[in-house]
């Protein structure tokens, strides 16, 4: 089961004059207008509309509508919003999600805000294990502005406080601490790591050279992981999710040579950075075995460019 907070998409007509790139509002669009949001859309590529055997045409008519108001929908039985009406939510966003293998037969998605307390109990509910992943970014203003530090101490403060929280109320609790993510996205628009990492790959030094010394980790192993341990009787305490830790100048050497294509720096000016490696022996006792680092960014490379984010390289 996941979750997902909704947020307010643009609405239909901005959402338009933004994709065709003229005023929808002071008058009616072209024939050859609509047929581009249909493109733009996929609709003729949609998997519920193939099951149905329902076939997309180019070929526009007019029909006789109504609007009719959104619908209710039932929701859990024992949950709090047993009733509730569909908000607003940015599909867009979502589409990924829907594209997963089994996600038709399996995926339930229920709306939540991580900082409202009881806002999850919907989507745990009846759950015999949950995998939390999410983690609010904190701040002060005057410390510092670096998105990257509290984005740090959140995940620790997190834990340490889910910690606390653990030994309070007797629950059975596990962490899994990854290093820095590589491999393929998912959804479209990237996320910070990755777009640090597109940034690399296509020359760009700036962000990338903050790192230094980096331990790294394929996001198939951080999956793996999590379900490792959730399912192995003996697995307790804290692991560490690290494949390889590697210094900046070591990473793209091994860059330059496997994708001699791209523009990928030759070296990075040398900060004082402490020499450190990570023990994932608890983890490796398990039988877990890690991907290496070429395979990660083989397959981010490959998701990247699928994407288009890479067209030109």
């Amino acid at each position: 089961m996941s979750s997902a907070a909704f947020i307010e998409p643009l609405s239909v007509i901005e959402f338009v004059a933004q994709l065709i790139g003229k005023d929808v509002l002071t008058r009616p669009l072209s024939d050859a207008d609509r047929v581009k949001t249909v493109h733009h859309n996929s609709y003729d590529q949609d998997e519920y509309a193939k099951e149905f055997g329902i076939n997309i045409s180019e070929k526009l008519a007019c029909v006789d509508a109504r609007i009719l108001p959104a619908p209710w929908l039932k929701y859990h039985d024992n949950g709090k919003e047993k009733d509730c009406l569909p908000r607003q939510g940015n599909h867009t966003k979502l589409k990924h999600l829907w594209q997963l293998e089994g996600a038709k037969e399996r995926l339930e998605l229920v709306k939540a805000k991580l900082m409202e307390k009881g806002s999850f109990d919907d989507a745990v509910m009846g759950c015999d294990g949950v995998f939390y992943m999410a983690t609010p970014v904190i701040g002060v203003v005057g410390l510092t502005s670096d998105p990257k530090i509290w984005y740090a101490l959140s995940k620790l403060l997190a834990e340490k406080a889910t910690w606390e929280f653990a030994k309070e109320t007797g629950m059975d609790l596990i962490t899994v601490l990854p290093a820095f993510v590589i491999g393929p996205s998912l959804p479209q628009d990237l996320s910070f790591t990755a777009s640090d990492v597109l940034g690399l790959l296509r020359g760009e030094t700036e962000r990338f050279k903050g790192y230094g010394r980096m331990a790294y980790v394929h996001i198939d192993d951080i999956a793996l992981c999590y379900i490792r341990v959730y399912e192995e009787p003996n697995a307790h305490g804290r692991y560490l999710c690290s494949s390889v830790v590697l210094d900046n100048n070591d990473l793209v050497n091994m860059l330059a040579k496997r994708y001699p294509s791209l523009p990928v720096p030759e070296r990075f000016e040398q900060f004082v950075r402490p020499h450190y490696d990570l023990d994932t022996s608890k983890l490796h006792s398990l039988g877990f075995k890690f991907k290496g680092i070429e395979e990660m960014f083989d397959d981010c490379i490959a998701s990247l460019r699928e994407q288009g984010h890479l067209d030109s390289y």
